[in-house]
């Protein structure tokens, strides 16, 4: 709880807050509220993620940067 305080009073004082998760942590409901999607300026994740949900966030606005399946 108080990192989630922390992180929510980092995220009000900047213009956009950016996620870094592996798509096993996407489209889940969180205890805490940290920020609003209209602060979410962008989310780095990897090539699992769930389409539908890349596709609501690209829809809303928010930059998806996806890392592609290695070859080897």
């Amino acid at each position: 709880a108080d990192l989630a305080m922390i992180l929510s009073k980092m995220a009000t004082g900047a213009k956009y807050a950016y996620v870094v998760a592996d798509s096993s942590k996407l489209d889940r409901t969180a205890l805490w509220k940290l920020f609003s999607l209209q602060k979410l300026g962008g989310l780095i994740t990897d090539y699992k993620a769930p389409a539908d949900f890349v596709n609501r966030l690209t829809k809303a606005g928010v930059k998806v940067h996806r890392t592609q399946k290695s070859r080897g």
